[in-house]
């Protein structure tokens, strides 16, 4: 059968260019290769409200975020990092009223998208500008993730190849709210057309501080450690419709 993917341009307007050329390069061959095993891709358009989203979700956290700590740093300010006390110090001086305003905002994008994803099975994106980071310094930037967690809709990433430093490069595939199982099963479809192997064992660079602690899995571990989508699911008679966010993935 048939599927059917979407791609979104607001992603391009908005966090496309924060793809390192290796990840989107990978993103645009994933889309030929899931095209050419049967599925139909197709490039759709998501409001504009949607660019108001990584706003609203840096409002609702850091607000959330300095309430929620405002004790502690009352108590242990100085044992706090200054980038927490930052977080802390600009929530707790977002005013009631924006937070308020930034939650009905994340109610319509909400409502927004389910319609959206009504028209097709899931949408597929860059799930991260590039390979992970080098060091542990920093998790990386969310940038590619912001709107699906605003909007709390399932959404995971399936490793498609890698980048020059021998890390994996993904896709993000996002279904609809509560269609956990029909997203698992539209990534089980892609994975198993984009058929992922690796190659070689990537490089990565871990504190001395931290290394003796820490277990790096090797390649063929990680692999089979992410290959997370249940046997037992099938895919649904209806024909997947994945949108390929490549120009609307936050």
């Amino acid at each position: 059968q048939q599927r059917v993917l979407a791609t979104v341009h607001l992603a391009k307007r908005t966090v496309w260019s924060l793809a390192e050329a290796a990840q989107q390069r990978q993103f645009e061959t994933d889309i030929a290769r899931l095209r050419a095993a049967g599925a139909e891709v197709e490039e759709r358009e998501l409001p504009t409200d949607f660019e108001r989203g990584h706003g609203m979700l840096r409002t609702i956290m850091h607000y959330e975020g300095a309430h929620a700590l405002q004790g502690v740093q009352l108590g242990q300010r100085a044992k706090l990092s200054a980038a927490l006390n930052r977080l802390i110090d600009d929530g707790l001086a977002l005013p009631e009223p924006e937070y308020r305003a930034a939650l009905d905002g994340q109610l319509q994008l909400q409502a927004a998208l389910a319609r959206f994803l009504r028209q097709v099975d899931a949408i597929i994106t860059p799930p991260a500008p590039g390979e992970a980071p080098a060091t542990l310094d920093n998790t990386g930037d969310p940038a590619f993730c912001t709107l699906w967690t605003l909007c709390g809709v399932p959404a995971l990433a399936i490793p498609t190849g890698l980048g020059p430093r021998g890390l994996p490069l993904g896709l993000q595939i996002v279904g609809a709210a509560r269609e956990d199982a029909r997203t698992l099963a539209v990534a089980q479809w892609c994975a198993g057309r984009l058929r992922f192997a690796v190659a070689r064992t990537p490089t990565i660079q871990m504190p001395k501080a931290t290394a003796r602690r820490r277990k790096i899995a090797t390649p063929g571990a990680w692999n089979s450690s992410c290959n997370v989508m249940p046997r037992t699911i099938r895919m649904p008679s209806a024909s997947p419709v994945i949108t390929r966010v490549g120009a609307s993935s936050p």
